[in-house]
């Protein structure tokens, strides 16, 4: 019988559980911090750095963004003995840019890792990486020699489908918890408005928690504004799920805010643009919402037909739509997002008001009403 697969840990703890691994065993050969998460991931580097520095050893460290960044310093880090301590922990940060196969071989970068963590040269590597493939070459090595793989990635910022509680977000849980840490009462409510109000953005909001703790007489909304912007994946689900406050709320934010990208750090504010990505996620939900729910109807299997057969999120995501409308129904959401799409291909310049009239249209009520994306 296969074994089933421990439950991935939250990053706040993986990184206690991180503190635990090194003060009990010290610093690793070999230690892998990857995702998008700077928060997490600077707290696991100086966890990783205290260690070897407390073993003694040299820290060395490279960044490949830096443009003064010596490849053959770096190289030479990792292949000489240090000359001031008994071993030398080399840190290198954004190796995303350092491990692109040239000719379709490792290059001189990954040789060098890996022939470092082959032999038997006393020291020790963290490496640094937002992107870093689980299954790359230096991924591999890493957790061959036992070394920690932590995952910085970003809390989740929407509920369970088995327990939509906005309260229950990663990241409203994570506010509430971080707020006790700085001794800044918060409701769980209050916790779950920081969140809403702020993004997805950890060091904004240690800095929301700062303000809150020096905020004197003031009340919490006074001192956190609504600051964050939209999602037009998220509104699209909140669209298709027929609660018209949340629709609406979400279309406002996204046109009033613009969308922020975690990919490339950039914030997109034009009406055009944000209108061509929410009217891409409504058709790709919509489309996915027909296929399935016209297969229900048929005795079929919905998820296989629209697609999501193993998205976890995605399934509950269709099994609320299915819950919603039937089959025709969908497929007139379906053709009311293609003409809106037309329309502005013909050059009409969409608005936020066009979307809440999606939302006013597709509006759900009484009990048959549900969160489509996952949310009450």
């Amino acid at each position: 019988m296969a074994q089933r697969r421990a439950p991935e840990q939250d990053p706040p703890s993986a990184l206690e559980a991180l503190e635990r691994q090194l003060a009990s065993s010290g610093a690793p050969r070999a230690a892998l911090v990857r995702g998008e998460e700077r928060y997490f991931a600077e707290r696991a580097l100086a966890l990783l750095v205290d260690a070897a520095a407390r073993a003694g050893a040299e820290v060395c460290k490279h960044d490949a963004a830096d443009p003064e960044l010596s490849l053959p310093t770096l190289l030479d880090d990792l292949a000489g003995a240090s000359l001031f301590a008994a071993a030398r922990c080399v840190v290198v940060r954004g190796a995303d840019a350092l491990v692109k196969k040239q000719d379709g071989d490792h290059p001189p970068f990954v040789r060098a890792v890996l022939a470092f963590l082959a032999s038997d040269r006393p020291g020790h590597l963290v490496l640094v990486a937002r992107t870093l493939r689980a299954d790359h070459a230096l991924a591999k090595a890493t957790k061959q020699l036992g070394g920690p793989v932590f995952d910085a990635r970003k809390l989740w910022d929407t509920p369970p489908p088995w327990r939509p509680d906005p309260r229950n977000t990663e990241l409203a849980l994570w506010v509430r918890r971080r707020a006790g840490e700085l001794d800044v009462r918060l409701s769980p409510d209050e916790a779950a408005y920081v969140a809403a109000a702020t993004g997805n953005d950890l060091a904004a909001l240690d800095t929301q928690l700062e303000k809150l703790r020096n905020r004197g007489g003031a009340s919490l909304r006074e001192v956190v504004g609504w600051d964050q912007g939209g999602n037009p994946w998220r509104a699209a689900s909140d669209l298709l799920g027929g609660d018209l406050a949340r629709g609406a709320a979400a279309v406002e934010a996204l046109f009033r805010a613009g969308f922020h990208s975690d990919r490339d750090g950039k914030t997109e504010t034009s009406a055009t643009a944000l209108a061509a990505i929410l009217l891409a996620g409504l058709r790709s939900k919509a489309r996915q919402f027909v296929m399935g729910a016209r297969a229900a109807a048929r005795g079929q299997d919905a998820a296989a037909a629209a697609g999501v057969g193993g998205q976890k999120q995605a399934q509950a995501e269709l099994h609320a739509a299915l819950a919603l409308r039937d089959w025709q129904a969908w497929q007139r959401v379906y053709l009311e997002v293609c003409e809106l799409e037309a329309a502005s291909r013909k050059g009409r310049a969409l608005e936020a008001a066009d979307f809440v009239h999606l939302a006013l249209r597709w509006r759900a009520e009484g009990p048959r009403r549900r969160a489509v994306g996952g949310r009450a």
